[in-house]
């Protein structure tokens, strides 16, 4: 079965991640467990308490150019909004604020998620299952709960 490579994991395990609902801004940083209200707050953003982060940035893994990026989002944000039951703007961003891609929350089904991350030649996406951050690979069944170390 393939796996999510370490270095893919590393990077993926380290995001924060910037919810831009209208109620404001919710930062979750995936080195660490979700504080409780936290995790309330999540759970109450859609219409389900499960939920995939999608983005259509830097294909494969490979840096693209800020305008295939933009480009891409746009292709995104139409894919999103004729198959989730509901959306938010998520940006995954570095720990140093370095590097930040432009992403959605979406309420579909898990295997819904994993087609569209696969539609924009992602490597992984991460899933929320209500209690919990899981990277889940896109080429392969590995899924990895964050934060990283934290068991399944």
């Amino acid at each position: 079965m393939p796996t999510i490579t370490p270095s893919i994991q590393d990077r993926f395990a380290e995001t924060l991640l910037i919810f831009r609902p209208t109620a404001g801004s919710i930062i979750i940083d995936l080195r660490y467990p979700i504080p409780e209200e936290r995790l309330q707050v999540l759970s109450a953003l859609g219409p389900a308490r499960c939920f995939a982060v999608v983005t259509a940035a830097n294909r494969m893994g490979q840096p693209q150019s800020d305008a295939e990026n933009a480009a891409a989002h746009r292709r995104l944000e139409e894919a999103v909004s004729r198959t989730a039951a509901a959306a938010h703007p998520v940006d995954g961003v570095s720990p140093d604020m370095t590097h930040r891609e432009a992403g959605f929350a979406v309420w579909v089904p898990e295997a819904a998620a994993r087609s569209l991350a696969q539609q924009f030649r992602q490597l992984a996406y991460f899933w929320f299952d209500g209690e919990r951050f899981w990277l889940v690979s896109c080429t392969g069944q590995a899924r990895v709960p964050l934060p990283a170390g934290a068991g399944s």
